[in-house]
């Protein structure tokens, strides 16, 4: 890890390091130890390298132990050969160690909530790109254990609608059923402004006993996502509402 400060060129310049703990970061033993000041002088500082010659870019690479967890590290400004804690200090760097593994397990978990409660035993969703027309379309995926077959019936234009949709929606109705031609109760229907699913604009809407769902899509390009307990099927649609 390098880090690096701007100051007037051809300055004789050294850093030092703390931790949060309040320890000095010694570069003889290694560690981190309690401050003293009789080991500033050839323990604590490290010599800053100007970059090219006359940048005024003063860089140093941190120590491993350093670099591993959080820490402050001071610029300073002074004499070689006799470097002191009295150096003046130009500029001070406060820098965090991401817990990459925090992170990921954090994001594991937060999936694993989300498939879950959300996106439940068959979630990979995606029906083919045939349908952006407005008229009756069927998307059938390939046969196969599971699979499901989906019809888009009429789309129709209204003029109002209640329970949060607006005005210029279209009514988009989807019959689910599996490929021996049954009925899926249940299924929800969803749609989304991008193809990862991160910005849910409609949706669930829940096919009923005869296995249609009665959605409202607003106009414009959009990603139809199905959710089918026990189905197997790929996502988005990628449509656009006119």
């Amino acid at each position: 890890m390098i880090i690096e400060q701007e100051y007037k060129t051809g300055k004789y310049a050294t850093w030092d390091f703390s931790n949060d703990a309040g320890l000095q970061y010694n570069k003889t033993t290694l560690a981190y130890e309690t401050y003293a000041t009789a080991n500033y002088h050839d323990r604590y500082w490290i010599k800053a390298t100007e970059r090219g010659t006359a940048s005024g870019i003063y860089e140093v690479a941190v120590p491993a132990v350093v670099a591993a967890g959080d820490f402050k590290a001071r610029f300073r400004v002074g004499v070689e050969g006799a470097e002191a804690e009295t150096d003046t200090v130009v500029a001070t760097q406060r820098h965090y160690a991401l817990d990459d593994v925090g992170v990921q397990a954090a994001a594991a978990a937060a999936l694993g909530v989300f498939d879950g409660n959300f996106l439940s035993a068959a979630q990979k969703l995606q029906l083919t790109s045939a349908a952006k027309a407005e008229n009756v379309d069927t998307l059938t995926k390939a046969a196969g254990a599971g699979d499901l077959a989906i019809v888009k019936t009429t789309v129709e234009t209204i003029e109002a609608l209640t329970g949060g949709a607006v005005a210029d929606d279209r009514v988009k109705t989807i019959k689910c059923q599996d490929t021996t031609g049954s009925s899926i109760v249940g299924a929800l229907v969803y749609s989304s402004s991008d193809a990862l699913m991160r910005a849910l604009i409609r949706g669930p809407f829940t096919s009923n006993a005869q296995g249609i769902a009665t959605c409202l899509f607003p106009l414009g390009h959009q990603y139809i996502w199905i959710v089918a307990t026990g189905y197997d099927i790929d996502n988005p649609l990628e449509i656009t509402v006119t």
